[in-house]
């Protein structure tokens, strides 16, 4: 993911657990732990959506620490990439919520 698509998973993780009137040092702890979470649905999903044989150059530029590259591979196989990112995020998210609710 590129540092674009983290900073609004992060905003969509405080408006949507309503954490946004909690200390700084909460919604950090909460957006690693969730944001965990939807990260690897993401990294399964985005790998689910690429070819096979984009999955090694793919991983290449991640390990290497290229996010951008990264990005620019996976949208020339998945169109609007910023949605489908997104709308990965907010199904993981909306998971993660009917899970917290179903304990309480």
């Amino acid at each position: 993911m590129t540092p674009e698509q983290i900073k609004k998973i992060h905003a969509l993780i405080l408006r949507e657990l309503d954490i946004e009137d909690m200390p700084p040092t909460v919604q950090e702890k909460i957006i690693a732990e969730v944001g965990q979470n939807i990260f690897m649905a993401t990294q399964i999903a985005l790998l689910q959506a690429l070819p096979e044989s984009e999955h090694a150059p793919y991983q290449k530029l991640i390990e290497e620490g290229k996010p951008e590259e990264a990005a620019t591979l996976l949208a020339k196989h998945i169109p609007d990439l910023d949605t489908f990112v997104t709308s990965v995020a907010a199904k993981t998210l909306t998971e993660f919520k009917a899970l917290e609710a179903a304990q309480t």
